[in-house]
């Protein structure tokens, strides 16, 4: 039987299930999730909120927690996608999450870039980020492109629209494509040497 990595993102989280199947105290210290919520959050405040850190608006501190909770369970479907061997239903439906969850995020990051993003819709903010010049050309087109390819999420089908989900999500270019202008919105406004930029699958 092959080894498995003793390093990998899912041997450490089956030691901490062992270690809770045993009545083990805390654990939690041999699991291992990526970036420390902490991390993410304090850097999204640092870098994406204009606000003293000590001031921050209520709503930008929710998004940010959402942010960093969403930010950590996108990590936990990479690694997914990366050490465990899935059947082909799942790795379309994880595909999908991801596409989900990275589309999610990025409008979230606009929302603390622009505040007056807040209460629009995704359509709507592409518009007004066109109309504004507020990103640079290419990366507006990526996250208009995005946003209709993560429209096409559904369960069921219409005549109009006859494609199940597993034939829409099995490129995992399309989930790169979009992990790629969730780090370019990061980049942004984090320095290089505090970057929290995913990698990709």
């Amino acid at each position: 039987m092959p080894e498995i990595n003793s390093d990998s993102y899912f041997y450490h989280l089956l030691e901490a299930q062992a270690a809770r199947e045993n009545n083990e105290d805390s654990p939690s210290k041999y699991a291992s999730y990526g970036k420390p919520i902490d991390t993410i959050t304090d850097t999204l405040k640092t870098y994406f909120c204009s606000n003293d850190t000590s001031d921050i608006p209520e709503k930008d501190l929710n998004t940010i927690r959402n942010i960093s909770y969403s930010y950590q369970l996108l990590e936990f479907y990479i690694h997914a996608k990366k050490e465990l061997y899935l059947s082909f239903p799942l790795n379309c439906m994880i595909n999908k999450q991801l596409l989900i969850i990275s589309f999610e995020i990025e409008q979230a990051l606009l929302c603390l870039m622009f505040p007056d993003m807040y209460n629009k819709s995704a359509n709507e903010r592409d518009k007004i980020i066109k109309e504004k010049k507020l990103l640079k050309r290419s990366l507006i087109e990526k996250i208009d492109n995005n946003r209709k390819y993560r429209n096409k999420i559904h369960l069921s089908v219409t005549e109009n629209n006859p494609d199940m989900d597993y034939q829409i999500f099995s490129d995992d270019s399309k989930v790169n494509e979009s992990i790629t202008i969730l780090n370019s919105l990061l980049d942004i406004k984090i320095p290089k040497e505090k970057s929290i930029s995913l990698d990709p699958i």
